[in-house]
């Protein structure tokens, strides 16, 4: 799959940001390219899949990551994400806990359904 794009699942068309398998670096420069595209769409009209299964990360892409989360907002009517399971500090540094549209999975098939 392409860094970022859409796939339709049971009838609804969810944007997909896969970051997995990625350097730091290699995260940074998709997240980015995603930020951009969704901030052309329809405020509330976007369901988003962010994958991070097996991605580097360093204290750059953490902030990268968390104006992602905070630039997204208006846009987002509901957010999963796979691969923060075993990433913990990232999971705290980005701290998700006060964004109720976000959701944590440990696998994509849990996550679009």
């Amino acid at each position: 799959m392409c860094p970022f794009g859409f796939v339709s699942h049971k009838g609804k068309k969810i944007a997909v940001v896969d970051c997995s398998n990625t350097s730091a670096e290699e995260a940074i420069s998709i997240i980015r390219d995603a930020q951009q595209r969704i901030a052309l769409m329809p405020k509330n009209s976007l369901l988003v899949l962010t994958v991070g299964v097996n991605a580097h990360y360093n204290g750059d892409s953490v902030d990268v990551a968390r104006e992602f989360v905070a630039s997204n907002t208006p846009f987002v009517r509901a957010s999963a994400v796979v691969g923060l399971d075993s990433m913990n500090g990232l999971k705290d540094s980005l701290d998700l806990d006060g964004h109720s549209r976000i959701e944590l999975f440990t696998t994509q098939d849990e996550a679009l359904d």
